[in-house]
């Protein structure tokens, strides 16, 4: 599902998808097969019951705006290593939005807004999008505003799109998708072509030509640009395991056995003993069953195949203005829904299958199955306005941040020599009065 996007910058896109939970496979394909740093979600369908871990998507952050299952709603997806701050203060309360400040390297803050607005709402709802447009432009920083507006900008009579000429007037903001990004077929054949999904920025100058590509999940198009910059790229997910093909269970006990356990004993400080042991032990242990790094695949849809793939593909190249493609296009979409949920069941009855005797296994694939064992995690923490990414970085935040609160509680505990030695009576003797405190080594027989 190759959108063929320009792939140098930040790709910034939005898709109307009118229910999230039904095309969460179908939308996982679409951002592993293209390199989309932001996607804006609207028509999500989402409510508090739903789950983050439900519509989970491997190397992406999920920020969502909900309204109800029966519509509405707006979300984002956004690369991992990509850091980014929710912005709530820019958000109008009777407006479907959520907005976003995202960190690059090398560039100033970007904001970045998803909005639906519903067919039913009235010009008053036009004027809110208005006035938080402005509220966001006001703060003079790169803005990019992404939504279905249900506002046709290629329509020369609507009075809805005069307003936000208006409005893009002032804000000194550029509406940049000119091309259709959805088309209806009624009964009669009729083909209606309209550019309802927007993008509006400050920063056209700095943008690749907008896209309106159509996808076979949606009956609206992907609308998408690329902000020209350089990407850092998502470092691989590399985890560490150790190596038993060839460990030797008696000589891992001669090993350990031929330790010069006497040097432990004669160490009298409890953490200077064990961090001897620890690395004593743990040379014996690499030695017999080395660490090995490799990198991890994410595919969140393992089910997916060729056979899959490829009747995905011919309904994606369905879609075209022609009525007799509408109607191959519906069977294709309808066939590849109830394929995708075939091969789904087989796929966890057979995991259910073999897992059947090792419990761990089988709870899980449970978990899987129930979307409880999936958690995104922050690459990075923010501190006095800047964002670290570097584990080194990050650790020695945290490491600073603890000892100056344990620095900042021994300050303001001030006490006298008789205060400390009354201290360390109510501890030896009350605290820890009867309870087994000491650390001793039995010796190895050898």
């Amino acid at each position: 599902m190759s959108l063929k996007l320009n792939s140098k910058g930040l790709c910034i896109a939005h898709l109307n998808i009118c229910s999230l939970r039904n095309i969460i496979d179908d939308l996982s394909v679409l951002l592993q097969d293209n390199n989309i740093h932001i996607l804006a979600i609207s028509e999500t369908h989402l409510d508090a019951s739903v789950m983050n871990s439900e519509i989970d998507i491997p190397g992406y952050s999920i920020f969502r705006c909900d309204r109800d299952r029966r519509g509405g709603g707006v979300a984002f997806y956004i690369q991992n290593h990509i850091p980014v701050k929710t912005r709530d203060d820019l958000i109008h309360t009777s407006v479907e939005s959520i907005w976003l400040q995202v960190h690059l390297p090398n560039v100033k803050p970007l904001l970045v807004g998803c909005c639906y607005r519903p067919p039913s709402s009235n010009a008053q709802y036009v004027d809110n999008i208005c006035d938080m447009l402005q509220r966001a432009v006001d703060e003079n920083k790169e803005t990019y505003f992404l939504g279905d507006l249900n506002i046709d900008w290629q329509s020369k009579t609507c009075t809805l799109k005069n307003r936000l000429l208006v409005m893009v007037n002032v804000c000194n903001l550029t509406q940049i998708v000119n091309l259709p990004t959805r088309v209806s077929c009624n009964i009669t054949g009729t083909v209606s072509p309209t550019c309802i999904d927007h993008i509006y920025t400050n920063a056209k100058e700095l943008c690749s030509k907008a896209y309106s590509i159509p996808v076979g999940l949606s009956d609206h198009n992907t609308v998408a640009t690329v902000r020209k910059t350089k990407m850092p790229k998502a470092g691989p997910k590399i985890l560490s395991q150790r190596i038993y093909t060839s460990f030797n269970e008696e000589a891992f006990v001669k090993d350990i056995q031929e330790l010069s356990w006497d040097r432990i004993c004669a160490i009298l400080e409890t953490d200077a003993a064990l961090e001897l042991i620890t690395d004593m032990v743990l040379k014996v242990i690499n030695m017999h069953a080395p660490l090995r790094k490799f990198t991890v695949r994410g595919n969140s849809a393992p089910w997916i195949d060729d056979e899959l793939r490829g009747t995905m593909s011919d309904r994606d190249n369905t879609r075209s203005n022609d009525p007799m493609d509408w109607i191959k296009y519906k069977k294709l979409r309808n066939s590849v829904t109830k394929m995708n949920r075939s091969k789904k069941k087989a796929y966890f009855q057979d995991k259910l299958s073999e897992h059947k005797n090792n419990g761990e296994k089988l709870w899980a694939t449970c978990n899987t199955i129930l979307g409880r064992c999936k958690n995104n995690f922050s690459s990075f923490v923010e501190a006095e306005g800047v964002h670290l990414t570097k584990p080194s970085e990050i650790a020695n935040y945290f490491n600073t941040y603890f000892t100056d609160k344990v620095c900042n509680l021994r300050s303001k505990m001030s006490c006298t020599t008789d205060d400390m030695r009354n201290s360390t009576y109510l501890i030896t003797d009350n605290i820890m009065n009867d309870k087994k405190c000491t650390f001793t080594l039995k010796p190895v027989s050898v």
